[in-house]
């Protein structure tokens, strides 16, 4: 023995320390060691012996082995590739009953504390890389293992699919596509260097878009934990489960290192907490983070962020976030953003965010947006709908790019690129298929009308100006300016008519003295084009004068004397109604 230890000591640059009377020094020992780690030589020679080893510095302290049964047993070794007999870093060595865990070094070495009152116990080593390992460990001794994984065979990857339909449409040749005897007039086009194929470009556009989505996802879920948890999520394919976790943080638990591969009914965090998911309930005092599903009820005082797809209620003092289909009520004191697709209600004070279909109602104090709403809909000052919107939008300001025939708009201001039903507000425009047109007319009273129409041909808004002389001999002079509706029905063959009403409020210049009025104005137009951009109009219209005779500050003659000019249907002090006649010029597209 005492020969062994001088020998192992000198080739190992350290000094053994020890007492003789502990150690058999005269003991015979046969063992072969080639190029063997320290640590499995010892463990060898004192397997037999009433000792344990303690390294200090440049030495090694042997000392008296424990007498009562150990609790824990330490399992420590090398972890190599079976092929090429390289170490291995980076891999998970993990037990499923007690949650016990460690990772591999550089230099593939590992040390894993296990329940002795737990054994047989099987430890399990684990990398993507390699075929999963699993070792059973019987003895309660201090046990030195070597470990060999198998690569996994690669997939051999696919040349990738170009659809050639999509190539013909967008007019483009491939090089192996084109006529080994092609014709003399053929002119092939080759791309400039370093210019982007547009067909490439076009069939990655939405690849790169959930790269992005990938990179932001894993960055929040990665966030929040250590390096050796972020390896075991790596690692570990494997789903534990367990009825309970209490945590601080997401690396200090119950659950221990592996907390981001195991499912929780509950999961109680201090602080914060991380799982992979959870079955029934979570409550974290800031922060819960889980990267698979959750299903039950999850609340935090800050954020939750949920990996994975969400079932029942979640509820955040500031923020929820998460990455996968939601399927309930999201309510936030700020924001709410969801990846994919969402049915329920989402309600916060400031934002919600559903990137994909929303098929529910949005809450917001702020902003609503959705990549579409396929029924339900949006209620905030702002309202955004990226796609279609078959639902409503209740707001300030509603925008969709293509409204369906289930779709409404209802706001004061309303903006859409497309729409097949009948926006409601104060102002709407249509891009595609709207009904725009900027008049310039005169009529019975007014040499001057500027009216510009905006909406759908079903309902449009109106909004005008005009400008006249009630009688300008005695410098007396008309305006008005009003806000009205109307409907356009095309009769074909260039032609169009025009219902329109309209209110206003109209002020005669009486010298130093306005007076004030209300019009009120019911029109028929009928329109004819003459261009593609350009159309005459003329048509009838009743009108209605409405003043207060008695505090209107005229002076003279009674207010907007001349209006008509002509005899009236009706007419008091307060009160004229008569028959009119506009002609103008509209310009707007067909």
């Amino acid at each position: 023995m005492a020969d062994a230890l001088d020998i192992i000591a000198k080739q190992g640059n350290f000094n053994f320390v020890y007492n003789t009377n502990l150690v058999e020094i005269n003991r015979r020992i046969d063992l072969v060691a080639i190029n063997r780690p320290v640590r499995d030589v010892l463990g060898q020679i004192l397997k037999n012996a009433p000792l344990r080893y303690k390294a200090k510095d440049s030495y090694v302290l042997l000392l008296k082995g424990e007498v009562e049964k150990p609790q824990n047993l330490y399992v420590m070794g090398y972890v190599f590739d079976k092929q090429t007999g390289n170490r291995l870093s980076n891999v998970s060595i993990y037990e499923r009953t007690s949650l016990v865990s460690a990772v591999t070094n550089q230099y593939g070495y590992f040390r894993i504390r296990l329940p002795a009152d737990r054994l047989p116990a099987r430890i399990i080593a684990s990398k993507p890389e390699y075929q999963q390992e699993a070792i059973l460990v019987k003895n309660a001794t201090t046990e030195s293992l070597d470990i060999q994984l198998i690569a996994r065979e690669l997939p051999v990857e696919k040349p990738a699919q170009i659809d050639i339909a999509e190539i013909k449409q967008k007019n483009i040749i491939l090089a192996d596509t084109i006529d080994k005897n092609p014709l003399k007039n053929t002119v092939v086009l080759a791309p400039e260097p370093n210019t982007p194929d547009p067909l490439v470009k076009n069939l990655n556009y939405g690849k790169s878009i959930k790269d992005q989505y990938q990179k932001i996802k894993s960055g929040f879920a990665n966030f929040f934990i250590s390096g050796k948890q972020k390896i075991h999520t790596r690692n570990i394919s494997d789903t534990l489960h367990r009825q309970v976790q209490l945590s601080l943080l997401p690396f200090i638990g119950t659950n221990h290192t592996l907390s981001g591969n195991i499912e929780n009914d509950y999961s109680i965090n201090l602080i914060a907490g991380y799982s992979s998911g959870v079955r029934k309930a979570e409550f974290g005092g800031v922060l819960n983070a889980v990267r698979f599903n959750v299903k039950g009820l999850q609340a935090s005082g800050v954020g939750n962020i949920v990996g994975g797809n969400t079932e029942g209620l979640q509820l955040a003092g500031v923020f929820n976030t998460d990455f996968g289909d939601f399927d309930g009520i999201q309510a936030s004191g700020v924001f709410n953003q969801n990846w994919q697709n969402f049915k329920g209600m989402q309600y916060s004070s400031s934002l919600n965010i559903i990137h994909k279909n929303l098929s529910g109602v949005q809450l917001s104090g702020g902003v609503n947006l959705a990549g579409s709403v396929e029924k339900g809909g949006q209620i905030s000052s702002v309202n955004v709908v990226l796609k279609s919107l078959n639902g409503i939008q209740i707001g300030i300001l509603n925008y969709a790019t293509r409204v369906g025939q289930k779709g409404k708009q209802v706001g004061i201001i309303n903006v859409a690129d497309s729409s097949v039903s009948v926006p409601i507000g104060l102002i709407s425009f249509v891009r595609k298929g709207g009904y725009r047109r900027f008049e310039i007319s005169a009529d019975e009273n007014l040499v001057l009308n500027l009216v510009y129409k905006t909406g759908v041909p079903r309902f449009y808004n109106i909004f005008s100006l005009g400008f006249g002389g009630n009688n300008i001999a005695k410098e007396k002079y008309i305006a008005y300016s009003g806000y009205g509706v109307g409907i356009a029905k095309n009769w074909g063959r260039n032609w169009m008519v025009n219902l329109d009403f309209t209110g206003s409020i109209i002020g005669e210049i009486d010298n130093s003295t306005i007076n004030y009025g209300a019009l009120y104005r019911f029109d028929m137009g009928f329109e004819k084009r003459i261009s593609k951009y350009a159309a005459i109009t003329f048509g009838p219209s009743v009108k209605t004068l409405l003043i207060d005779y008695n505090e209107t500050p005229y002076t003279g003659e009674k207010p907007f004397r001349g209006i008509p000019s002509y005899p009236t249907l009706a007419a008091n002090e307060n009160f004229t109604l008569w028959l009119g006649l506009q002609a103008g010029l509209r310009f707007g597209k067909k």
